[in-house]
């Protein structure tokens, strides 16, 4: 629960840095909030670690092939990581960029998640048979 806070935190302090920045240089606004973004994901994906574990750990009991947990994993965070890198477009008012970052990550998503819809047309596919 103390994580969320240091995020905050974090974030409240790079977002007053950026407004009092923003006044006299705007040029250091948009390198702070990169660098402070950067600094607030590096603090979630040490988070991300224990649900990491506890993902494994289903998979293990379940005895779902690992590919698919892989794979899961890789959509996952090329969602994460396309919103994030929209969202640092969209602070620098480059919209067009950010939207097209977002059609770009669902195009990898649709393309990772082929194999799992194939997995589960033929699993349909015997039940029916």
């Amino acid at each position: 629960m103390g994580e969320i806070f240091r995020i905050i935190g974090a974030g409240l302090i790079i977002s007053i840095l950026i407004l009092m920045v923003k006044q006299y240089k705007p040029e250091f606004a948009i390198l702070i909030s990169a660098v402070g973004g950067m600094l607030l994901l590096i603090m979630i994906i040490n988070l991300f670690g224990n649900v990491f574990t506890s993902l494994l750990q289903i998979v293990e009991k379940t005895g779902i092939d690992t590919s698919l947990f892989g794979t899961l994993l890789k959509i996952i965070g090329v969602g994460y990581i396309a919103e994030f890198a929209s969202n640092i477009c969209v602070d620098m008012q480059c919209n067009s960029i950010a939207d097209k970052i977002l059609l770009g990550g669902k195009l990898i998503i649709l393309a990772l998640s082929m194999p799992i819809l194939k997995g589960i047309v033929d699993l349909i596919a015997r039940l029916v048979a």
